[in-house]
């Protein structure tokens, strides 16, 4: 049994009958080289050939995975300080299956802030991804700040999110922390003035 995985449409003929398919005795005898050459010579008529041209290997495997513990209830308590609704300001978006508590200094950034409510804010999805991913970040006073430079290649950005510059969020009772967002802005490297 052979199992052949190519993306290129001119391997193997238009039809990827087995007589035009590079793995096939009679295109063997018309001579010529490929770096599987040794393996071609090893098929012979009669053996089965899959062929997976544009097919995803998938599959499941079982791992020992480190987990956690606490993001649930850190997520729920950062939605619930802010209301239950997207702090960015004016997104209406308060279905809780649309909204994440997210971490404004990163898990892996700031061990000391990971169950620290004044370490998140409640994103709706769009706003989080954004967020995360550096097109905005928060000053100091709680203030909507574009970054130039990740938001220009962002056709979406450009129209949902700068328009918002300046603009404050939405508060909850409890305040992001100064040094979650200093994190924030080292690690997407733009620190807003203000």
């Amino acid at each position: 049994m052979w199992l052949e995985m190519s993306r290129d449409p001119t391997h193997g003929g238009a039809g990827w009958e087995f007589g035009t398919c590079v793995w096939s005795p009679s295109r063997k005898q018309q001579g010529g080289r490929w770096p599987f050459w040794e393996l071609l010579l090893k098929v012979r008529l009669g053996d089965t050939i899959f062929h997976l041209r544009g097919v995803v290997a998938i599959g499941e495997e079982v791992r020992s995975v480190r987990m956690r513990i606490g993001q649930e209830r850190f997520s729920a308590e950062v939605r619930k300080n802010y209301g239950w609704r997207c702090c960015f300001p004016d997104c209406e978006v308060i279905d809780p299956v649309l909204l994440v508590g997210s971490h404004i200094g990163r898990w892996s950034d700031a061990l000391e802030l990971r169950g620290d409510v004044s370490n998140g804010l409640c994103l709706c999805l769009m706003h989080d991804k954004a967020f995360e991913n550096g097109l905005y970040t928060l000053d100091r006073s709680m203030k909507v700040r574009i970054n130039p430079v990740r938001i220009s290649s962002v056709r979406w950005a450009n129209k949902n999110l700068q328009p918002f510059d300046g603009r404050s969020i939405r508060s909850g009772s409890i305040v992001p922390d100064p040094k979650a967002l200093g994190l924030h802005w080292e690690r997407i490297g733009f620190a807003p003035k203000g």
